[in-house]
């Protein structure tokens, strides 16, 4: 089980700031041989806790309780359109598999969730 999540931007600290927005936590059973050439530093600590997760963590260890493979993927966000966190948590997902195969489609609802972009005259 893969657990696709996203944290909080605004709360990391100093250690997650520098290894960027990705990181990942796998249970101990959890077939290592599919994450493929993923950054080791992107590695979660055991103690995790992912301020904007939502139930991620408490699902992972659930999981990790009675014995089934799982992982988490966490992208953190800031505030806004999150559109391209979303592309970026899908291609990791595709790199961390090493399935280059998956295609991602936008839903059609996500075209205007902003709205226009700001005229360029304003600036």
């Amino acid at each position: 089980v893969i657990i696709l999540t996203s944290g909080w931007s605004h709360i990391r600290n100093d250690t997650q700031i520098q290894h960027g927005l990705m990181r990942y936590i796998t249970s101990p059973d959890f077939p290592c041989e599919s994450i493929g050439n993923i950054d080791k530093s992107h590695v979660m600590g055991p103690d995790t806790k992912l301020p904007g997760g939502g139930f991620a963590v408490e699902f992972f260890n659930f999981l990790k309780l009675h014995g089934i493979p799982a992982a988490i993927i966490c992208r953190y966000c800031s505030e806004g359109d999150n559109i391209p966190d979303a592309i970026a948590l899908m291609s990791y997902l595709a790199n961390w598999i090493s399935d280059q195969t998956i295609k991602i489609e936008l839903p059609n609802s996500w075209k205007f969730l902003f709205g226009k972009p700001a005229p360029i005259d304003i600036y």
